[in-house]
């Protein structure tokens, strides 16, 4: 969540004086994704008085980019993006927003400003929303998190690297992870239950 961080979980954002303060899953994928059931104005979603009658002014990455493609795949995927103002960086589509009072746009959590809110998000109507703490995304409650991805290089049938292996291990330790949280910019560790699959993965390796 530090502002200097690369990865970020990602955030929905509309004006600080718009009245919006939830979305559900199923909300974001008709906002953000073409088709049929289409949300394209505020009274769709429960705002009513001025904003009822007033358009969506969709705004976020551009479609080809890794966080569009991410975004995607966790809402709507198979679907294509509405169209929208998509740019490349996070910082530029937030800036952009600022100036637009009928603006809803997704882009990094850690580069949130003023003139922005970030809505609570979740996963269902009846579910639980989360405007994504600390304390949500360590415990996989908040519906737009992401993780940093460690690849290695491993030939088929052959076991990984011991050094390679021992260093995993490390990392996915108790020790290795209160590194993650003590190091800068402050990362976030996973859960105990995240944990498992990949030391699993580890000792399941010929």
């Amino acid at each position: 969540l530090d502002p200097r961080a690369r990865s970020s979980p990602l955030a929905v954002y509309v004006g600080r004086d718009n009245p919006l303060s939830r979305l559900t899953r199923a909300q974001l994928a008709h906002i953000f994704s073409a088709g049929p059931g289409a949300i394209t104005r505020w009274g769709q979603l429960g705002l009513g008085g001025r904003w009822q009658n007033r358009t969506l002014h969709l705004y976020g990455m551009a479609p080809k980019t890794p966080l569009a493609k991410y975004f995607a795949q966790r809402l709507f995927p198979g679907r294509s993006f509405a169209p929208s103002h998509g740019f490349g960086q996070s910082r530029d589509a937030i800036g952009a927003m600022a100036h637009d009072p009928d603006a809803i746009g997704f882009a990094d959590l850690n580069q949130a400003i003023p003139a922005l809110k970030a809505v609570a998000l979740a996963p269902c109507g009846r579910c639980a929303d989360s405007r994504g703490s600390a304390a949500d995304i360590v415990a996989g409650r908040y519906l737009l998190d992401r993780y940093l991805t460690i690849f290695i290089r491993r030939r088929p049938g052959r076991p990984p690297d011991p050094f390679v292996r021992e260093y995993l291990r490390l990392l996915l330790s108790r020790e290795g992870q209160e590194a993650v949280v003590n190091s800068r910019p402050h990362y976030l560790p996973r859960n105990a239950a995240e944990v498992k699959a990949p030391l699993a993965r580890l000792d399941l390796a010929p």
